[in-house]
């Protein structure tokens, strides 16, 4: 095996979905990544997915520099796995572990791979996490274009910028439509999206999209009847957070430093009072 200097090798870890993952980043590049259906065997099958990654690179746990891991939202055993297995092996080797959104991840993956057309495009990031809710993100950052704030004065309906949300499918669809009336009808301070004649595609994508596309699909239709300019369509191929797009984002914030000290830890987000029990996460919206 290859000694790697340890300031350049990031090892991410994705276990809050359906699916468990790992990957490898050296020198700004994913060198290696693997993931499958988890099966509720998210433990089992992660330490696996590991060796077998570290192997391929000719590589030993001890050289990875940093470790990443996607906190959430998602499911509650498999979310849990993945924190506490990337907490356990930063501690170990005295490590810094960064942690980031899966929506922060989705919603990145998506302005990745938008289509090639002329509208400006929002990509929203929708994941299921049972019980009949999804957890959605609507941001400023995942709309494509000129980067502006458009939610920086969010009346008391709207979202706040970066707030993740939790509700029911019905409950997404008008929250959605609420963020598309502030920026279509300029609602929003030094808002320039979207002029009259401007047109607006919503990429909708991520688990809980594929669980209840057909109901989406039927509300969105009644409650933007009134958009013109507005449509919405389905990414395929992105049911979860890439767990190469994890690694990239989180070996970036490696590299700028200050983020994460060595052995701290990170904590999931949590959306449910019951799910966290003590220490529940408070500042996500909730709706039915």
């Amino acid at each position: 095996m290859n000694k790697q200097n340890s300031n350049n090798v990031l090892l991410a870890i994705e276990t809050a979905t359906f699916e468990v993952g790992a990957a490898l980043v050296i020198d700004g590049e994913v060198v290696g990544e693997l993931s499958q259906p988890a099966e509720n065997r998210h433990a089992e099958e992660l330490f696996v997915l590991i060796e077998q990654l570290l192997i391929t690179a000719g590589i030993r746990l001890g050289d990875v520099g940093a470790f990443a891991v996607d906190i959430g939202p998602g499911l509650f055993t498999g979310l849990r796995v993945g924190v506490a297995a990337a907490n356990a092996l930063a501690y170990a080797l005295s490590r810094p572990v960064i942690g980031i959104s899966g929506t922060s991840v989705l919603g990145e993956a998506l302005l990745g791979n938008l289509p090639d057309h002329n509208s400006e495009t929002l990509a929203v990031p929708v994941l299921d996490v049972r019980r009949g809710e999804v957890a959605f993100e609507l941001n400023g950052q995942f709309l494509s274009g000129p980067r502006h704030a458009v939610l920086d004065s969010a009346t008391s309906g709207g979202v706040t910028e970066g707030t993740l949300s939790l509700g029911s499918p019905k409950y997404f669809c008008q929250t959605l439509v609420s963020f598309i009336d502030q920026i279509t009808r300029n609602k929003t301070t030094d808002s320039v999206f979207l002029g009259a004649s401007k047109a607006l595609c919503l990429l909708i994508a991520g688990s809980g999209a594929y669980r209840y596309r057909e109901t989406l699909e039927s509300d969105l239709r009644d409650l933007l009847g009134e958009y013109e300019n507005v449509t919405f369509s389905f990414a395929k191929g992105f049911a979860t957070p890439p767990i190469s797009v994890l690694g990239a984002l989180a070996y970036d914030l490696f590299q700028k430093g200050g983020l994460s000290s060595e052995g701290s830890l990170q904590k999931p987000l949590y959306l449910r009072e019951a799910d966290a029990k003590v220490g529940a996460w408070k500042n996500a919206k909730i709706g039915k």
